[in-house]
Formats: C-alpha cells, structure tokens, sequence
C-alpha cells in the first residue's frame, strides 16, 4: 500500500516538474522579455537589482520615478495561461487586502513586452526561514509571531481565499517592525476566481502541504493554511521541520502518515494545539486562522492557571470570539 502511494505521488509530482519546465520554455521561446538593470518599467519603474528569483517569476528592487520610493517590483517571467491568471489573482489580492500584515500594494501594468509585472512596497530585513537558520525561536517569540501571521491570514480567509503556500519564506521579519508580514499570494485560491490548476495536480511547498493538498484534492478549505501555519509554528519551536525526510516524496509520505513530536518544554496546551493544527483530518484542525489566532493569543492567561488548560483555553477562545463579533 505504501509502495503504491509513493508511486502515485512520485507520478503526480513529475507530471507539476514536467508542466513548468513546458511552461517556462514556451514562455520563452513566445515572449523572449529578459529583464536586466536600468530597464525602466512601464515609464514608471526603473529596476535596480535582482532580489530574488522563483519557478515562475522574479523580484527586482527599482526606483520609484514618480514617489522617488523604492519599490519591489515582481515580474512573471515564465507560463501559460494558467500562470497569467494567478497573478492577476495575486494583484487583486494584494490590491484588496491592504493590510499591514502584507506587502503594501503599489501598481500593476504590462511592460512594453507584454509581460505583467506588480509594484509592491519595499521590505528590508530577513524572512522566518533565514531567522531559524540561527535556532529556535523562544515560546513567547514563536506564539507571538505565528498568532501575528494567523491574524493576518485570517483577513484573507473570511474574504474565501486559501494561501496554499504557508512556509518560513513567505514570512517576512520586517527591520525595526513588531508585525512580521504574510508574503507571495502567487498559489493562492479565491472562492470568487476560477480554478487555475490542472485538477489532481498538487500546488504548495513539500513539508508544508495537508494531506488533502498533496493529494490534489479540488475542495481544499482554510484549514489546509492552518496544517501549514502548525508546520511553521512547530519549526519555530523546535528549529527543525516536522516532516525532515531528504527527498520529496518521502516528506510527502510523512506528511500524510507520520506524528511529529515537540520537543518538552514546550507547555501542554500549546503542544495541544500544533498537535491538533498538525492533524490528518481537517475536521479535526481549528476552523482557520482566525480561530489559531484566538487560541494562541489565549494561551499566556492560561498558562497562568496551570492545568492542562484545555477547557480554560476553549473558554478564552470562545470569549475572543464572541468579542470580536460584538465589535
């Protein structure tokens, strides 16, 4: 039975590898833009340095000609159709979400190849992947983070999209700023938008993905982001990942099949919580993220009154809730 999960995993992984190489090189070979510094964008945006560079797009630093602010300038340098339409969905995201918690919108257009780029505010410090690259986060850093992201993210689900891509690199720390910012809502899926990937094939970051998004599975719900923000949040803990396997598809298989374990000092009820955001089934995880954001904001008042804080931890949570709708 294994044996035959593996192959169809290794199968379906091989079929997404396969489409984007397609994609990237029919990009290429229809379009042919190549991006270089000093190449002013849509008369307004002059590019100044290579920032980073992904599958299917890459992120330039530029110059501002019209504010005089540097910007962040993300271009899609590669795909089909299917490519196009998600990143118009993050544009559209980007521009309706404004929230502190993400990158600031700051323009949209075409360049004179056709190829579309987004303008975004300008962020410097380290995302959470390089920040755990020198340990673990203490518990107060790790609730108080993760409960920051969730809050965050929380705006996006009651609004019907699903980030899919949860992961210490799509969290930013911010230099000098408390909040960390939710990056990259390039897979991201919106109840509102149309499907924008080939049905079974799965979409996210290995180590990161529910099991129902490895599978392929079309219905995925908020509470896939939740299994993925347990993910970060165990990583912050313990500084490792859940699911450590060195190749693809055993991590695929451990994600689907495997219980992670916190290392001991983490409390009680917050090794309750990651157990249950880290849960196979989704009816089991907390509803999204806003309910993650309750129950962490909740823990240190039930720390507190030491117990296993379970029915102390739901109250508060409830409590929150409730609040929040009143106001």
């Amino acid at each position: 039975m294994i044996d035959a999960l593996r192959a169809r995993i290794t199968g379906a992984w091989r079929v997404l590898i396969g489409a984007v190489a397609t994609e990237a090189i029919s990009f290429s070979t229809a379009r042919g833009h190549i991006a270089e510094a000093r190449t002013v964008i849509d008369g307004r945006f002059e590019l100044e340095k290579l920032a980073g560079r992904g599958g299917m797009a890459t992120v330039w630093r530029a110059h501002d000609l019209e504010t005089g602010a540097t910007v962040a300038v993300k271009l899609l340098a590669g795909g089909d159709d299917e490519d196009l339409c998600r990143f118009a969905l993050e544009a559209d995201l980007l521009e309706s979400l404004a929230h502190p918690g993400v990158a600031g919108y700051v323009a949209r257009g075409e360049t004179d190849d056709g190829a579309p780029y987004l303008a975004m505010e300008w962020l410097e410090g380290e995302d959470l992947g390089q920040r755990l690259r020198r340990g673990r986060l203490t518990v107060d850093e790790a609730v108080a983070l993760v409960a920051a992201v969730s809050e965050t993210l929380a705006v996006a689900h009651r609004r019907g999209v699903v980030h899919r891509d949860i992961k210490p690199g799509n969290v930013f720390c911010e230099r000098g700023a408390a909040r960390p910012r939710l990056l990259d809502f390039g897979v991201a899926r919106a109840d509102s938008a149309p499907a924008a990937t080939m049905a079974g094939i799965p979409v996210g970051t290995p180590g990161y993905m529910a099991p129902e998004q490895i599978r392929g599975e079309r219905t995925l719900d908020a509470r896939a982001d939740v299994f993925a923000l347990g993910c970060v949040l165990y990583e912050c803990l313990t500084g490792v990942r859940p699911f450590a396997r060195k190749d693809v598809v055993g991590v695929l298989l451990e994600a689907l099949h495997s219980e992670p374990e916190l290392v001991s000092d983490v409390p009680a009820a917050l090794e309750e919580l990651v157990h249950r955001m880290l849960s196979k089934r989704a009816e089991e995880r907390p509803a999204d993220a806003g309910a993650v954001a309750r129950e962490l904001r909740a823990l240190p008042r039930a720390a507190r009154y030491g117990c296993r804080y379970l029915q102390l931890l739901r109250l508060r949570a409830a409590e929150l809730a409730a609040a929040d709708v009143a106001a």
